[in-house]
């Protein structure tokens, strides 16, 4: 017997949505001028996004994971959700690219 996937989650109507951290890298893009030293010290921002996984699907060759913070849980055609995110799994920082591999597998579990 399979060891049952164990998840901070929250449940709305009778489906479990895995509580993920993820850290990832966003584009920052600047106007100004900037000597050598500047822009070599330019970088991506690193961002945290807290939030729930609603699912991780794939779409032409790329997996990407689909996220909310906020819902109504009496929706008229069930729930519905807010402050959704969609990323590509690949500007995930390593370990968040581990947590989505676990949620991943929480998400298929609960079909």
């Amino acid at each position: 017997m399979a060891t049952p996937i164990i998840f901070p989650h929250i449940e709305i109507d009778g489906v479990k949505y895995p509580r993920v951290t993820l850290h990832w890298y966003d584009i920052t893009g600047d106007s100004s001028w900037a000597d050598v030293g500047e822009f070599r010290e330019f970088r991506c921002a690193e961002v945290v996004t807290e939030g729930f996984v609603f699912d991780i699907f794939e779409h032409e060759g790329k997996k990407f994971v689909r996220t909310f913070t906020s819902y109504i849980e009496e929706g008229e055609e069930g729930p519905t959700f807010g402050d959704r995110g969609c990323f590509p799994v690949d500007i995930l920082r390593g370990e968040s690219q581990h947590i989505i591999k676990i949620a991943e597998l929480y998400v298929r579990a609960r079909r």
